[in-house]
């Protein structure tokens, strides 16, 4: 039953639900009777605000603070050194250190190094994959399709792009997007697990923790990986609604919500719980059929425009407690923390967060705050804590501004009168030329508060240290590492210039190239990889050899670690295999794949050592075409175990 002095609280958080998908917040083509009640029971809070993407939302909710503030403003790919900074006190964390035990069921988003695992940041409990459920090998847009790509995610990925996907012309490689891990604490269950029974797997999860005989009360977030695409509604609901995989997958999605609701009643529980949903994001448009409404908003997933940010969040509040059933009050994701918080009867972060709370507060006191305070709107990407640069738009009442950066400043693009003009159809920039004014010089005063209490996490840092490159004939060549600062990257230079990282040891990195004939560029070059959607100026240095290829060996030691090389110019026709020397294999996979003539790439390689000293983590490249290897740069990055 738990402890009843202080509620259980449940939030269940969908991935890309549109604002115009539950028939409780807009005439829908689809009912979804289960979420409904639940509002019905509760609160709807109308003018509710996420972020462009699902990274920086999770970001905001668990600490309280724009994500720019800590350095994850877009969407974090699989290997990516960055991620939640452990020094952050989050909203699991903070209910942990009170009393609360903790679970996460689902996606987490938030870094998939060691150190950024949900365990170290106050779940207690996980189950769930590391980040969004379309970033392995069978995305719509990988190079190439698998051999092994089952014919259901065959079929899914053609009806992706012939339902009005709007796909680029780059496509992602394995490499960028390997085997999907689905997690048990700690542990790695599986890899690529079935898309079909995720919504299935997390609710169980959920629901069994809940069953847990633990006095304690409980703080329990389902994160959803419906209904973003891939779209894989469970052969119980395949086909149910008769109007298509996407609302198939919210049929399931709300018998989601209510077995959850039926599950905590039958145990005695609701009214000592708090219940809550909402979305990360609106939804993704590019994917025509497959992706959802914004209702009466522009815009969707990845925009500022109310359709991107505007979401659903309904709240079932403990104890039978009154409130008003509808809330049109402008609030954010940041607010949520410091609301359970003070629900829950805990210290507020060290750290104020961006959010306030509204637990308590009448609908006047609301909107007098609504009418005082501004709300910050940020585009996704960009380089770490550029808040001039992704600052998208400023709300203060029924007011919303755009904007943009031009020569290090802020100018507005268009203004909009949300009371009147909900679609942003009208700019009222220059007819209401004060009101421009005003959010201009309130968002750039907004901008420089922001900047100068920037949060930015320490970059992950890799071992100092030297390469040795070994080539035919006995040439030797001793490079070292470059220290890229806050790009987070070290990467092996030419320059002579040592930069070691205070007192960590130096890893031995020794590669050999084959063939008769190699040469190494004698001037440091710059090159921009694009890994994962995030372009990196890094410096780097080049080696090429004639008709065969390269190996790596790396003293890998015992912790876990990444490396990443960045291979320029032509692959050719080949294979790249990793392994380490104790037996245990690479996180993802002892062979990172073929390749042909694709032009430049990351490849990035998670190792996980075994408990013994010594291990070495040998990587071989091999050509059979022909054709030169050009290895452009190369970073090694630690991480203790988590």
């Amino acid at each position: 039953m738990g402890d009843q002095t202080r509620p259980n609280i449940v939030l269940v958080v969908a991935d890309d639900l549109g604002y115009g998908d539950l028939s409780s917040f807009h005439p829908a083509s689809i009912q979804t009777p289960n979420i409904d009640s639940l509002a019905a029971q509760g609160t709807r809070f109308t003018s509710f605000y996420a972020t462009p993407v699902c990274t920086p939302f999770r970001a905001g909710l668990l600490t309280g603070s724009h994500a720019i503030r800590i350095g994850l403003n877009g969407a974090l790919f699989p290997g990516q050194a960055t991620g939640l900074a452990e020094a952050e006190e989050t909203l699991p964390e903070l209910l942990n250190e009170a009393g609360y035990r903790t679970m996460l069921a689902g996606k987490w988003h938030l870094g998939d190094a060691p150190q950024h695992h949900p365990g170290r940041h106050g779940f207690e409990r996980f189950f769930g994959i590391p980040y969004s459920h379309d970033m392995w090998p069978f995305h719509p847009q990988m190079c190439r399709a698998s051999r092994q790509e089952p014919a259901r995610l065959r079929e899914a990925r053609n009806r992706a792009i012939t339902s009005g996907a709007r796909l680029g012309p780059s496509c992602y490689s394995k490499e960028q997007l390997p085997d999907l891990p689905l997690y048990r604490d700690l542990d790695i269950l599986e890899f690529n697990p079935d898309p079909a029974l995720l919504t299935r797997r997390f609710l169980d999860a959920g629901l069994a923790f809940i069953a847990e005989p633990d006095p304690r009360p409980f703080f329990l977030m389902i994160a959803l990986t419906a209904p973003h695409v891939p779209l894989a509604p469970s052969p119980a609901f395949a086909g149910r609604s008769g109007a298509g995989r996407y609302a198939d997958t919210l049929l399931e999605t709300d018998a989601a919500v209510g077995e959850l609701v039926r599950t905590l009643e039958a145990r005695g529980l609701e009214r000592n719980t708090v219940v809550a949903f909402t979305s990360d994001n609106g939804p993704w448009l590019d994917y025509g059929g497959d992706g959802g409404s914004p209702g009466p908003f522009s815009g969707g997933k990845g925009s500022v425009l109310e359709g991107g940010i505007r979401v659903p969040l309904i709240v079932r509040w403990a104890g039978g407690r009154r409130a008003p059933s509808r809330i049109n009050v402008p609030l954010t994701h940041l607010d949520l923390m410091p609301t359970l918080l003070e629900l829950a009867g805990t210290r507020p972060p060290r750290q104020a967060p961006d959010g306030l709370s509204v637990a308590g507060r009448s609908i006047a006191e609301l909107r007098a705050v609504a009418d005082a305070r501004p709300l910050l709107f940020f585009r996704s990407g960009g380089e770490p804590g550029d808040v001039t640069g992704r600052l998208g738009a400023i709300r203060q009442g029924r007011w919303k501004l755009h904007l943009r950066a031009q020569l290090g400043t802020l100018v507005p693009t268009g203004l909009y009168d949300l009371d009147s003009d909900p679609a942003e159809a009208k700019d009222l920039k220059f007819m209401e030329w004060a009101v421009t004014a005003r959010l201009l010089a309130l968002a750039r005063s907004e901008r420089d508060r922001l900047s100068a209490g920037l949060r930015l996490p320490a970059p992950s840092r890799p071992g100092s240290g030297h390469l040795q490159v070994q080539m035919r004939p006995d040439d030797v060549s001793r490079l070292v590492i470059d220290n890229m600062g806050a790009a987070a990257w070290a990467v092996w230079d030419v320059s002579g210039q040592v930069a070691g990282y205070g007192s960590d040891p130096a890893p031995r990195l020794a590669m050999r190239v084959l063939g008769d004939t190699a040469q190494i560029a004698k001037e440091p070059r710059i090159v921009t990889p694009r890994y994962g959607g995030d372009a990196r100026p890094v410096r780097g240095w080049s080696t090429s050899a004639e008709g065969s290829g390269f190996e790596i060996s790396v003293d890998a030691g015992k912790a876990n670690g990444i490396l990443h090389l960045w291979i320029g110019g032509e692959m050719g026709t080949g294979r790249l295999e990793a392994r380490l020397s104790d037996g245990s294999a690479p996180l993802y996979s002892t062979v990172i794949g073929d390749s042909r003539g694709e032009y430049g790439r990351w490849v990035v390689i998670h190792f996980r050592t075994g408990s013994k000293d010594g291990a070495e983590l040998s990587v071989r490249w091999r050509r059979e075409d022909g054709g030169p290897v050009n290895l452009r740069a190369a970073a090694l990055m630690r991480a203790g175990r988590p």
